[in-house]
């Protein structure tokens, strides 16, 4: 048994090595390398940034990555040699052991948390928003693999997409189209764990005759609302506060790079003050978008389940349960 752990921790440190020299993703095993990158303290800058070498990579020496693969390695050569002389179990020890597995629950339990344990392994193999296989004109990509960034224009999305990453839960609606991917498969969560979800939802509200924002039943509205930049994208424009369908307290407005540059004060749906900050004058900041088009705008908490949506842990006894529905469409 100690031998085949040191030929696992051998073989995953080899892994870890090559994939890091290859430019490669490996689930779990790049994670030393990928917070190597991410923290200045785990990393030597070296002096000229520009030429990155074999073992310095965007200019910086990644030592914490390289320690971790040496100290897998070490431990697994220590084992070889080592291991089986010093970690011998003895009579009782197997003793316990066959007793533990005597216990069913005990002995399931532990694997159904090795099992779980080896799935949350798989890391962006089952959660991310990057393709694991893209075929696009004959050739094979491997996005969610590779630490080289696709831009969208390799996939053929033009546009905002042309220059920036590949957007792959894009491309998987388009798959099969003229010019854009024949296959692309999605991890099966296709979204990163943070920073990362559709764009929110937004529902047009009504501006009746007496100037009062309302709901689609005619009920004067009260909360947040907005104009809008972009429908599709419920970019805000001008972001008001309603109370029974007037304009009260702050109003703050965004260019479409979501750089503020306006807010107001109103009261009883009058401008009290207001202030201008970006390019051009207000008038014309002001006139980009309709003031009578008014939207409320819903927010993801998280990203969308597909088929459920999760309510809240609830709290029973020592554990939790996580208490989801079918959601309504």
């Amino acid at each position: 048994m100690v031998r085949k752990l040191a030929y696992l921790l051998i073989i995953l440190a080899v892994l870890t090595a090559v994939g890091e020299l290859c430019g490669l993703l490996l689930p779990t095993l790049s994670w030393p390398f990928t917070v190597s990158r991410e923290m200045s303290m785990l990393n030597i800058v070296c002096t000229d940034q520009n030429n990155g070498g074999f073992l310095t990579p965007q200019g910086k020496f990644l030592w914490f990555g390289w320690v971790c693969v040496l100290v897998m390695g070490g431990l697994g050569f220590w084992l070889m040699l080592k291991g089986p002389r010093r970690f011998h179990p003895t009579p009782i020890t197997r003793r316990r052991i066959q007793r533990f597995k005597s216990i069913s629950r005990g002995y399931v339990s532990l694997l159904i948390l090795l099992v779980l344990t080896l799935l949350a392994c798989m890391d962006q193999c089952l959660v991310g928003k990057r393709a694991l296989l893209v075929v696009q004109d004959g050739s094979w990509y491997f996005p969610a693999m590779m630490r080289k960034v696709y831009k969208g224009s390799t996939f053929g999305q033009t546009g905002d997409f042309a220059d920036a990453e590949a957007n792959y839960r894009e491309l998987k609606k388009q798959a099969g189209q003229p010019g854009k991917p024949s296959l692309v498969i999605m991890p099966l969560v296709p979204y990163d764990p943070t920073g990362d979800s559709t764009n929110p939802g937004s529902e047009a509200l009504m501006v009746n005759e007496d100037g009062l924002v309302c709901e689609a039943g005619g009920k004067p509205y009260s909360g947040l609302a907005s104009r809008l930049h972009k429908d599709e994208e419920a970019l805000p424009h001008i972001s008001y506060k309603f109370r029974k369908g007037k304009k009260v307290d702050r109003a703050t407005g965004w260019l479409e790079d979501r750089t503020e540059v306006y807010s107001a004060t109103y009261e009883n749906n009058n401008i009290v003050a207001e202030h201008y900050s970006g390019p051009g004058t207000k008038e014309e900041f002001l006139k980009q978008t309709d003031e009578h088009k008014i939207s409320r705008i819903f927010y993801h908490p998280s990203p969308p389940l597909k088929g459920a949506t999760c309510l809240a842990p609830i709290p029973r006894g020592r554990t939790f349960w996580l208490i989801c529905t079918e959601a309504s469409r």
